[in-house]
């Protein structure tokens, strides 16, 4: 995960482990989840649940 966070530019996030559930060692600024909802909207299955959530 760490290695998929730095392909999105996620330069202040890491993952302690491969799952990314709460852990104390997990990490991230509010502009880099800002990048990774931006990234992930673009999946319409995650949009729509997003969406409906909201």
């Amino acid at each position: 995960m760490n290695k998929k966070a730095l392909e999105l530019g996620l330069v202040n996030t890491h993952f302690s482990d491969t799952s990314g559930l709460d852990d104390y060692h997990n990490y991230s600024t509010v502009s880099d989840v800002a990048k990774l909802l931006k990234y992930a909207i673009q999946n319409e299955t995650f949009k729509k649940i997003f969406i409906y959530y909201q």
